[in-house]
């Protein structure tokens, strides 16, 4: 197993982690500006090192994970995005009445989840770092205490979450039961057209058409966008729809491709009418 293949994850989580910690060792709550900047600084070093990953295609973990330049590319991605939002956030952090050093933390678990969805070549990997994603904009979007909207949100965010999720998982638990396995490219030789498939590929859709706002499962975002902190509306609309987007590129590029090898879907569907 090459450890150096999660080398920016684990940098990312050290980050994450450390910042949590000095939030609750500081004597001085008052310096949550000091653990602002030291994130911006942590971030841009991680996104430094990013560049010299470029070459690499690798898998490690039983082709759990996978490492590419695809997978760099969106790492980049989400760190950018991380960076700008902790940016724009530094001010904002000044207006909280609380818990305003975690607030830095809490970003940078969701780049994590992020970057976990980038590079995960196994649907139960894509799920855990989609739900580290998730639980975390559960918090940042509800963060502004006794504000009604923001509070709205979350609550409206968690419910429709948990409920595409629950979709989402129905759909990969499908795919499992047809294929006998959870690794993507091993998904393609065993998959055959079946009306499971079916329901399994529209649960699929359905599910990541939530998490990347997708009509017609758009409806929950204006109230989401407007409860929510602007700093996190803008993170929330485009860093977690480029980690949909990169995981619905995995899937149904490597795992379910449209018109590769032994498999048509149109043949498929129109067989039993014929």
């Amino acid at each position: 197993m090459n450890m150096s293949l999660l080398s920016t994850e684990i940098l990312t989580a050290v980050l994450a982690c450390g910042l949590l910690i000095l939030c609750l060792l500081s004597p001085n709550k008052e310096k949550h500006r000091g653990i602002g900047y030291a994130t911006l600084f942590g971030l841009l070093a991680i996104l430094v090192t990013t560049f010299f990953q470029y070459g690499i295609n690798e898998t490690t973990f039983h082709e759990l994970w996978i490492h590419d330049d695809y997978s760099v590319f969106m790492k980049e991605l989400f760190l950018v995005a991380a960076i700008l939002v902790t940016l724009s956030s530094i001010d904002f952090v000044d207006t909280l009445p609380r818990f305003r050093s975690e607030y830095y933390s809490l970003i940078v678990f969701a780049a994590l989840g992020m970057m976990v969805m980038a590079s995960a070549n196994d649907l139960v990997t894509i799920y855990v770092g989609m739900e580290l994603m998730t639980i975390t904009f559960f918090v940042l979007v509800a963060y502004v205490l006794g504000n009604g909207r923001s509070s709205e949100a979350g609550v409206k965010y968690l419910l429709l979450g948990a409920a595409s999720s629950a979709v989402l998982l129905f759909g990969m638990s499908l795919l499992y039961g047809l294929t006998g396995t959870t690794v993507i490219p091993e998904m393609m030789s065993k998959l055959h057209w079946s009306p499971a498939l079916v329901i399994a590929v529209v649960t699929l859709i359905a599910g990541f058409g939530f998490k990347i706002s997708a009509v017609p499962f758009h409806m929950w975002s204006p109230d989401i966008y407007e409860g929510a902190p602007t700093p996190i509306t803008g993170y929330l609309a485009v860093a977690s729809k480029a980690a949909g987007f990169a995981v619905l590129v995995r899937v149904f590029i490597d795992g379910l491709p449209l018109q590769k090898r032994r498999f048509d879907w149109v043949d498929g569907y129109c067989r039993p009418a014929g």
